[in-house]
């Protein structure tokens, strides 16, 4: 009969490695921040580089993803953009389909006009 881990046990692992060897952990943050990056900037290139709202560009750092139907969510990009973008590009395409690419301005505008306050619920 196999030995079952705790739920806990790879976090836990990592942690206390990280404790133990501060570098190694420094190197993984460094290469996993590299590769959430890497993985945007191929999103917004790939949706055109420019907000679909007011037409700018804008550095990277300033756009997110907007689901253009509630119903069809299934993740929510902007709160799980590491999630997301960490995805295979497969599985990031299908969710990122449902989405348009917007600067944090005009996304913030677009959640004003549909009715969403920090609760998010539709405001009636």
């Amino acid at each position: 009969m196999a030995k079952t881990l705790p739920p806990h046990y790879h976090r836990d692992l990592q942690r206390r490695r990280a404790l133990s060897d501060p570098q190694w952990y420094q190197s993984r943050k460094y290469d996993r921040t590299a590769h959430r990056r890497a993985h945007k900037e191929y999103w917004i290139k790939h949706f055109g580089g420019v907000c679909s709202d007011c037409r700018l560009t804008y550095p990277a750092t300033v756009f997110e993803f907007h689901h253009l139907s509630e119903e069809a969510k299934k993740r929510v990009p902007n709160r799980q953009t590491s999630y997301v973008l960490m995805l295979s590009r497969e599985r990031a395409a299908r969710e990122l389909k449902k989405c348009v690419m917007l600067c944090a301005n005009c996304h913030r505008i677009r959640h004003a006009n549909i009715g969403y306050h920090k609760t998010r619920r539709k405001v009636t």
